[in-house]
């Protein structure tokens, strides 16, 4: 069967760069509307009201490091079970794959390279488009869930870019909802750039419960909020490698140290795993180069044999 090409979106979106190189002005609220017109001339927006269960294709964008990640991995659980039969892709970085690629929940896993820095909109356009035009408008997403409760424009905007009919999010400017700064409707994209765009309530303050939250508002059913660890055989054997010369019998805590350093971080992580020791665990140190040094600091103080 060919390859379904798309000459209507890529034509749009290379005359929308070239126009606005020679205006020097990137017209937003011209450029939607374009697409709009493009995504409905090609089909994109024929589909009916997807109802719970319905085999649908549904994207979920999820750009964290790990720690965040495992913290949305409810709200995937989630979606799961609200559309059982539906064809679900996870987008998500390089930080996340080998975790993402566990995942029971969903059918594939695509990786966007969200390092890829620019203040240029026009440049991420072009960027974006030839991402979605290889691995996103084949797929003719029916509904797609960008779950981050700090949300990032260019993210949203490689949502919008995926074709998706129902795009649900929180509104760019959440973490200030509550003061003067909220930006107006108007001048807020999240309002173009998302079908269904949310604000969590004020008592919602912990990560899992702004995922599962958005899952709500959009009247799913939650019926658990437990994250979960994805992993492998590959993993298990690599774990008791790096856990071979503690003791099998002693529980373990593991710690993640974090990068940034001071004395009085020093002083309160050395007390506080002197404890743990002392109550009978053993303690597992996680970290990255960032927190090599500091590693080595606490572990010169620290029973060998325990940490």
């Amino acid at each position: 069967m060919a390859v379904e090409t798309f000459p209507v979106l890529e034509n749009i979106i290379k005359q929308t760069v070239a126009d606005s190189l020679q205006k020097q002005n990137f017209d937003f609220n011209k450029f939607i509307y374009e697409m709009e017109q493009g995504f409905s001339a090609l089909g994109f927006r024929d589909s009916d009201e997807l109802t719970q269960g319905a085999m649908e294709d549904i994207l979920i964008v999820d750009f964290h490091g790990v720690g965040n990640f495992i913290l949305s991995t409810p709200a995937i659980r989630e979606l799961r079970r609200n559309y059982p039969f539906s064809n679900i892709t996870l987008l998500t970085n390089k930080r996340c794959q080998t975790l993402a690629e566990n995942s029971p929940y969903v059918n594939e896993i695509l990786i966007f390279d969200d390092t890829y820095n620019t203040r240029n909109i026009l440049d991420y356009m072009v960027f974006v488009m030839e991402f979605a035009k290889k691995s996103l408008w084949q797929n003719r997403y029916r509904l797609a869930f960008y779950l981050n409760s700090e949300p990032n424009f260019f993210h949203q905007f490689l949502m919008y870019l995926s074709g998706a009919k129902e795009r649900v999010g929180y509104v760019l400017d959440v973490q200030r909802v509550y003061t003067e700064d909220l930006l107006p409707k108007e001048k807020n994209p999240s309002f173009q750039l998302l079908t269904r765009p949310f604000v969590y309530p004020k008592q919602v303050v912990h990560e899992v419960e702004r995922n599962l939250y958005l899952l709500e508002a959009f009247n799913l059913q939650v019926q658990s909020n437990y994250p979960e660890l994805w992993y492998n055989a590959s993993d298990t054997f690599q774990a008791k490698k790096l856990l071979k010369n503690l003791n099998p019998k002693r529980l373990k805590v593991a710690v993640g140290l974090g990068s940034t350093q001071g004395e009085g971080k020093y002083k309160n992580y050395l007390s506080a795993l002197k404890t743990i020791i002392e109550r009978g665990a053993d303690v597992v140190l996680l970290g990255g180069k960032a927190e090599a040094a500091f590693a080595k600091a606490l572990l010169a103080k620290l029973p060998a044999k325990s940490v």
